[in-house]
């Protein structure tokens, strides 16, 4: 089922943190405070698993960034929606993971939340580099934390498999992934600090840096998610490549230049 009441809940407040920050701006540092403090003390008790942490953890202070930065009203509403939907989708996955790991609709819901929240920290991330001139090394860190914690728990499902009945070939079986697991996504997060260092010099605005920022970290997430899931082909690897370059023209093209003399 797709409704529960205590992720409802938990999202219904979550909203109304965005919505006090949207009738005032002044309130953000509270606003930021209280969500860290909601998810530490309710949302990992509902998880129970740090690892989960992480992506409602991550959704929340991007959320309030990009809220931070949007000035039209209706924009504002409608953003705020978007993030209530990704909340609540990231809430309701682990939670249905905690009751049945081999949740594959839960699983489904944490790999699609897991890019929603990636773009919007990597947005958020670029919006307070472009607007108060952070130095270039924080962007880097940031991206390469951030992208390890917000990618983990979509690495960790993907290693998921119900070999048997009793679950003793399967837990064996995530025992050894543990370490690929961790090396993957180091790797990944690798990756993406250098991809921050690059876009140091782009001549963009957040949501086209944001844009192509996530199309790069599809193509080596999927990679990794596809390999953990043995379904991986190169076939795939080449397809995600090729329609990654397509979609990373199409946004260069169309967007506005700003260039620096």
């Amino acid at each position: 089922m797709f409704f529960k009441l205590q992720p409802i809940l938990y999202s219904l407040i979550f909203v109304i943190a965005l919505e006090v920050l949207a009738m005032r701006e002044s309130f953000v540092v509270w606003v930021v405070v209280f969500l860290i403090i909601f998810s530490f003390f309710i949302i990992w008790p509902l998880a129970r698993k740090l690892r989960f942490l992480a992506i409602p953890f991550f959704l929340s202070l991007s959320s309030v960034s990009l809220l931070y930065f949007i000035d039209n009203a209706i924009e504002k509403q409608v953003f705020i929606f978007l993030s209530l939907v990704v909340y609540y989708f990231s809430v309701l996955g682990v939670y249905r993971l905690k009751l049945y790991r081999y949740d594959t609709t839960a699983q489904g819901m944490i790999n699609l939340v897991t890019l929603a929240t990636a773009f919007f920290w990597f947005a958020s991330n670029v919006s307070w580099f472009l607007n108060f001139k952070i130095q270039n090394w924080v962007l880097i860190l940031t991206f390469f934390g951030s992208s390890f914690l917000i990618s983990l728990p979509s690495f960790y499902v993907a290693t998921i498999r119900k070999e048997n009945e009793d679950g003793k070939k399967e837990e064996g079986l995530m025992k050894n992934n543990q370490g690929a697991v961790f090396f993957l996504t180091l790797a990944l997060s690798v990756v993406m600090s250098q991809w921050a260092w690059g876009i140091t010099f782009w001549p963009f605005g957040y949501l086209t840096t944001g844009v192509a920022t996530l199309i790069v970290f599809y193509v080596f997430w999927d990679a990794i998610r596809s390999y953990l899931k043995r379904d991986f082909t190169s076939k795939r690897l080449l397809a995600n490549i090729f329609l990654s370059l397509l979609l990373l023209a199409g946004v260069l093209m169309t967007t506005e230049w700003n260039l620096v003399v």
